[in-house]
C-alpha cells in the first residue's frame, strides 16, 4: 500500500516536470520567432531616414524635414498669364498690336534659322549696305565706348562675338522697318534692345560653360525673349513706363497684365507667329517668363529642355540689369540676392534641372573676369 503511494507521487512528480520543461520550451521558440520576425520586419537606416526616422544607438531619432522655402508676399498673389488663360477681348486686342507691326527684314528668317559663323554672318549683312552701316553706326557709338573704331562688319565680330553681332543685326533689321518713333520710344526701344543683346550674349557664355547641345538655339531664344517688348513699345505708348529703369520683370509683368490684361510674352510668341519664325522659337519667348511665378513641381520638364530654359531665363535677368539697373559688375546681377522676386523660383528649379553649380559659376574668378569683359564690351 505504501509502496504503491510512492509510485504514485513520483509519477506525478515527473508530469509536472515535463509540462514545465514543455512550456518552457514553447515559449522560448514563440519568442526566437517574434524575435525573428521583427527583425525581418525592421527597415535598413536608409528607409528609416527616408521617412524621416534614424537610428542611433538602437532609439529612434525623428529628422525634421527641411522647410519648404517662403514665397515672398509679391509673388503670392500674382500669376503669370498665358494665352491659355486670356479672354477673347485681351486676344484681339494683342492680334491689333502685331498686326500694326512692320514685316520682318528678311534676314530675320535667316538670323534665327542659322547664320552661326562668322563667316556665314558676315557674307550675308555685308550684302546689304543698310544693315552694314547701321551695325557700325551702332558699335562705333559712345554707348560702346570704343578706344579706336571699329571698321568692317568681320572687325565687329572677331571683337564682340557672333551672337553679339547677330543682336545688333537684329535690331537694325527691325528699325529699319519700323517708324522713328518719339524720344521716349526710342529710349524705351534702345534699352530693350541692349537687354536683348546681352541676354542673347550671356546664354551663349553660359551654354558653353555646360556644355548645353542646340547651344545657337538656346542664344538665339534669349536674345528674341522681349520680342514683345519691342511690340509694345513700338506700338504702345502708354507701355513705355515699363521700361523705366530700375525695373524688373516683376513689376514690369504686374504692369502690364493690370494695363493690358496680358503680359509682353504673350505678344512676343504671338508676333513671332505671326512673322513665321519657328514654332519652337515661337512657343520659347510665349513660355520664357514662367519661371518667375511657376513652382517645379508645376512644370515637370525633360532635363535638356529645363536646362535650356533655366538658362535662358537667368540669361535675360542679367540682360535686364545691365540695361534697366545698369549694374557693371556680374556680382551685382543679384544670383544671390534673396529678395529678388524675379529669381525665386529659379533657384528651386537649378537642382531639377542638374544645373545646382550655376550658382558656383558666377562665385568662379575666371568666369567673373569673362562676364565683366562682356558687359563693358557690349555698350
Amino acid at each position: 500500500m505504501l509502496v504503491g503511494a510512492l509510485a504514485l507521487v513520483l509519477i506525478l512528480i515527473a508530469l509536472l516536470i515535463y509540462l514545465i520543461v514543455s512550456r518552457t520550451s514553447r515559449e522560448s521558440a514563440a519568442r526566437a520567432k517574434a524575435n525573428a520576425k521583427r527583425k525581418q520586419a525592421r527597415p535598413i537606416a536608409s528607409s528609416r531616414v527616408a521617412s524621416g526616422v534614424f537610428e542611433v544607438g538602437g532609439r529612434e531619432t525623428p529628422i525634421t524635414p527641411k522647410p519648404a522655402p517662403q514665397v515672398p508676399p509679391q509673388l503670392q498673389d500674382f500669376t503669370l498669364f498665358t494665352i491659355d488663360n486670356i479672354e477673347l477681348t485681351e486676344r484681339q486686342a494683342i492680334q491689333a498690336i502685331y498686326e500694326s507691326m512692320p514685316p520682318p527684314h528678311p534676314i530675320q528668317t535667316q538670323l534665327v534659322g542659322g547664320l552661326d559663323t562668322p563667316e556665314e554672318l558676315k557674307e550675308t549683312v555685308v550684302v546689304d549696305a543698310g544693315l552694314t552701316a547701321a551695325v557700325l553706326r551702332t558699335v562705333n557709338s559712345a554707348a560702346f565706348g570704343l578706344s579706336s573704331p571699329i571698321t568692317s562688319v568681320q572687325h565687329a565680330i572677331t571683337y564682340l562675338g557672333v551672337t553679339a553681332v547677330k543682336g545688333l543685326v537684329t535690331q537694325a533689321a527691325f528699325s529699319e522697318r519700323s517708324p522713328t518713333g518719339t524720344p521716349q520710344q526710342q529710349a524705351s526701344l534702345d534699352r530693350i534692345w541692349k537687354a536683348a543683346r546681352y541676354s542673347g550674349a550671356f546664354a551663349q557664355m553660359i551654354g558653353q560653360e555646360f556644355a548645353l547641345p542646340r547651344l545657337s538655339v538656346v542664344a538665339t531664344s534669349a536674345l528674341l525673349a522681349n520680342l514683345g517688348d519691342v511690340a509694345l513699345a513700338t506700338v504702345t505708348k502708354a507701355s513705355l513706363e515699363d521700361f523705366d529703369d530700375n525695373g524688373t520683370l516683376l513689376n514690369r509683368a504686374k504692369q502690364q497684365q493690370e494695363k493690358y490684361g496680358f503680359n509682353s510674352f504673350i505678344v512676343g510668341g504671338a508676333l513671332a507667329k505671326h512673322w513665321g519664325l519657328p514654332p519652337e522659337l515661337a512657343h520659347s519667348i510665349a513660355s520664357s517668363g514662367l519661371l518667375l511665378t511657376t513652382a517645379p513641381q508645376d512644370y515637370p520638364l525633360p532635363t535638356e529642355t529645363l536646362q535650356q530654359k533655366l538658362i535662358i531665363y537667368i540669361a535675360c535677368r542679367i540682360g535686364d540689369a545691365i540695361a534697366y539697373r545698369k549694374i557693371d559688375d556680374i556680382e551685382d546681377s543679384g544670383i544671390d540676392d534673396s529678395n529678388n522676386c524675379d529669381l525665386f523660383w529659379w533657384r528651386q528649379y537649378l537642382d531639377a534641372g542638374n544645373l545646382s553649380r550655376l550658382r558656383e559659376l558666377f562665385k568662379d574668378a575666371g568666369f567673373k573676369r569673362k562676364a565683366n569683359r562682356l558687359i563693358n564690351t557690349l555698350g
